[in-house]
């Protein structure tokens, strides 16, 4: 071999800076130890051939670990372009769609009311469209608001609003007071101690409470909130008493309650163990025997108020000419309608009896005075029967006077207690 020819293999062989030419060294070209420790794996030819791209890989392998863990997100981001193109066109409706075209069903875009608006504004007088059925220029009608009515309030809104709220407070505070339902009874299974309160409702003006079930009171304790509890607004229950029962409406959520007093009057009612409530109306009255057991009794509409078994308040009582009180069973301190059915006896054949208010004053018996409620008829010694609803005074008392000396029975069936109810 000439040198020249020798140079060139090296040329062939050895780059200009000293290295090995690229894919002069094969597969083949390994020792066999060398092979032995690689294997004889046919991959090695190709990792051979790509090794370029290989090794540009590796340069890439931070933005490729970066790219797999975000993964998921790059997968979602055509959707989120999707979902935010579709709000875009759904904005874009909201602002611009033309006049009459619904966005959704009943609903237009800000350019349909701002048309509506300046059409508005261009009609009528003072940018009036339409005013109580007319379009036009307006002029004054029967039924329009005055101008007082239209400045309610100063102007806001929520001015007019409060100004309303405190119209209706006013005339609320002007309504008369009542009670529907809420009607008092005996407890079926602790009837002498226990009253129940039906359902219903009471109001005095704006202040009002209502009853969605049955309560029970206890008048032997004293008041602790809460069906079955005790209802007695202080002291103990007493024999021949009178019990006021109130309506109570809890501060907090108005829910109701009831407390038994001897007070016939809310203002003196005992208010100690009644704090965070507040007393609405008198509903009803419960009456003590001798032993202080409540009588058995039911209440009906119109506040009247029935004793189970009738109270015999007069046996064989002597009655003359000079009007007398005689006491009956019916609530102390308040005027009630009692209602009577008497038996009379009488050793004259035209003598009467009368029964009547106290508050009359003194009154004759008899067909040439002021009559009577019952009288004998025309035999002499025979008994004569009657019935009368009639007005005690706040003594429990009426009067009775004969035209001649006579023998009276009374039977007490209940009486009339007026709280309120018109129904």
């Amino acid at each position: 071999m000439s040198v020249d020819q020798l140079v060139e293999a090296v040329k062939n062989v050895r780059r200009s800076d000293g290295k090995l030419k690229n894919a002069i060294v094969t597969l083949d070209s390994l020792a066999p130890d060398v092979k032995a420790i690689l294997g004889q794996s046919p991959d090695f030819e190709l990792i051979a051939e790509n090794i370029d791209d290989i090794l540009a890989v590796a340069g890439s392998i931070e933005d490729i670990n970066a790219a797999a863990d975000n993964i998921v997100a790059i997968q979602q981001s055509p959707a989120n372009a999707a979902n935010a193109t579709a709000s875009a066109e759904l904005a874009e409706k909201w602002a611009e769609n033309p006049r009459d075209v619904a966005v959704e069903p009943g609903k237009f875009s800000a350019m349909h009311w701002a048309e509506v608006a300046e059409e508005a504004a261009g009609s009528g007088i003072a940018g009036v469209a339409a005013f109580n059925g007319r379009v036009g220029a307006v002029a004054p009608a029967a039924n329009d608001y005055s101008a007082a009515q239209v400045s309610r309030g100063g102007g806001s809104v929520e001015d007019a609003l409060d100004a309303l709220e405190g119209d209706v407070s006013a005339i609320e505070a002007l309504l008369l007071s009542g009670i529907d339902g809420l009607l008092p009874s005996n407890n079926t299974g602790t009837p002498n101690t226990h009253v129940d309160i039906g359902v219903g409702k009471a109001h005095v003006g704006a202040l009002a409470v209502a009853n969605p079930a049955a309560v029970t009171k206890r008048i032997n304790a004293t008041w602790t909130a809460g069906s079955g509890n005790g209802g007695l607004d202080t002291g103990a229950v007493a024999a021949s008493g009178t019990y006021f029962l109130y309506a109570l409406r809890k501060d907090a959520d108005g829910t109701f309650d009831a407390v038994f007093s001897t007070s016939p009057t809310i203002a003196g009612v005992n208010t100690a163990l009644l704090a965070g409530y507040t007393i609405v109306k008198r509903i009803g009255v419960v009456l003590t025997n001798a032993s202080a057991n409540i009588y058995p009794f039911f209440m009906s509409p119109f506040d009247e108020y029935s004793f189970v078994t009738p109270r015999r308040d007069a046996l064989a009582v002597i009655v003359g000419i000079a009007p007398v009180p005689i006491t009956l069973t019916v609530p102390n301190g308040v005027k009630t309608k009692v209602k009577l059915r008497t038996m009379y006896l009488s050793n004259s054949r035209t003598s009467s009896a009368l029964f009547y208010d106290p508050a009359k004053g003194t009154l004759v018996a008899g067909g040439n005075d002021s009559g009577g409620n019952v009288g004998a008829i025309q035999v002499a010694g025979e008994l004569a029967v009657g019935a009368q609803d009639v007005w005690t005074n706040t003594s429990r008392q009426i009067y009775y006077v004969s035209g001649a000396a006579s023998n009276v029975w009374l039977w007490n069936d209940g009486f009339f207690f007026p709280c309120g109810r018109t129904s």
